[in-house]
């Protein structure tokens, strides 16, 4: 399936994006009412699909990518929020090196995340 709306105006939040557009299409499917998924997905009330704009200028599109760009900011930071959350519990639902990771103490991992570390297997968060 491809959705013919263009929301992301940036080479580099593809994951977030991706997640959006799976969130959207298990919500519609769950929805059960099928007037098409493309036509749902520009419905979204926090997106504005940059083709669907209807404004003339620059300043339309711009004001659309910064809604856009607004809104994948915050999938992107709750995203990290739940993996510092994850991180703090000491479950992370994955562990990227097959090494298990040195125990650390709590204090120590309270400082690696301030930093935007993880205790498991040295994780940017």
């Amino acid at each position: 399936m491809s959705i013919p709306h263009r929301l992301q105006s940036d080479g580099y939040q593809c994951g977030p994006w991706s997640h959006v557009a799976l969130k959207l299409f298990a919500a519609y499917f769950k929805a059960g009412i099928f007037e098409g998924f493309s036509e749902s997905f520009a419905k979204h009330a926090e997106l504005r699909p940059l083709d669907l704009v209807t404004e003339r200028g620059r300043g339309a599109v711009d004001r659309a990518k910064g809604i856009n760009s607004a809104f994948i900011k915050g999938v992107r930071d709750e995203a990290r929020k739940q993996l510092r959350d994850a991180d703090s519990a000491g479950s992370m639902p994955f562990k990227p090196d097959v090494r298990p990771a040195p125990p650390v103490s709590p204090r120590t991992r309270k400082a690696m995340q301030a930093q935007g570390g993880s205790a498991e297997a040295s994780i940017l968060l």
